[in-house]
Formats: structure tokens, sequence, C-alpha cells
């Protein structure tokens, strides 16, 4: 199983927040990721900065497209991420290893089934919150 986790993302204009239900924590990943359909919603500047990827099927692919300081907010924590724009990972977004580094991720298993996160807010001292990972929602496995 592929887990997710719910996000919000504000927009750029600080309007109108965004729900993300499809949200993956991948410890494998170096970067932070979001799907350009998701990205054109917010609104937000890119810059240019090309970087390879390997998809699932071994092919590498060169994206050009960054979001940086992306507002992520994970239950009551929030975070900046610099979020490279793909246009065909599965998941709305996914949050590799940057992300975890920030929030000094820990991961336990609840029952031996679902995956339990606990996220450390970055802006306080030793404030944490946990979250119960869901089962990934059948469909494509893109990125």
């Amino acid at each position: 199983h592929l887990w997710s986790i719910n996000a919000f993302i504000t927009d750029y204009c600080e309007r109108q927040e965004f729900q993300l239900t499809d949200v993956v924590i991948d410890d494998g990943s170096g970067i932070c990721a979001i799907r350009e359909d998701i990205a054109e919603k917010l609104n937000f500047p890119y810059e240019h900065a090309p970087i390879l990827c390997q998809q699932f099927d071994g092919a590498v692919v060169e994206h050009g497209d960054l979001i940086r300081n992306l507002p992520v907010t994970i239950g009551s924590v929030r975070v900046y991420v610099q979020a490279y724009v793909l246009p065909s990972i599965g998941p709305e977004m996914i949050l590799g290893g940057p992300f975890e580094a920030v929030v000094r991720l820990g991961k336990e298993t609840m029952d031996g089934a679902r995956p339990v996160y606990q996220i450390r807010d970055p802006a306080s001292r030793g404030v944490s919150i946990e979250i119960i990972g869901h089962v990934r929602k059948a469909g494509k496995q893109g990125f």
C-alpha cells in the first residue's frame, strides 16, 4: 500500500485554501513535488530550476519548474516547502526528504496497519502532532 495524508495549501494571494487528500510522504524521494493541475490553481510564480527525475518505470526526464516557499498545513503545523511542478505524478503532492528534515518526521505503525506520522512544528519548540495515514486511493501510480 501507498499511504497518504490530508493537507491544506493556501493560494498565492492567500484568499483561498485548498484541501488535498492524496499527499504522499515519500522517504525515498529527494524532492517535494506538486502535480501540475493542482499548482495551476494556486497561482504561485514558477522559477526555472531544471532537475532530472527518475520515474517508477525507470525513465529519466527533466523538469524545470519550482515553486518556492509553498505553504503546506498539516494539522496545526505549517511548513514552507520548495516544490517541483510535475505533470504526471499520481498523488496531488509528494513530500520527500526536505520536508522530513524540516519537521523531523517520525513514523510508527498502529496495530501493524496504518502508519502514524509524528510531525514537529519547526516554528515552535517541542510541539508535535500525530497524523494517521490512510490508504491511497487506487489510480495512476505516476511518478
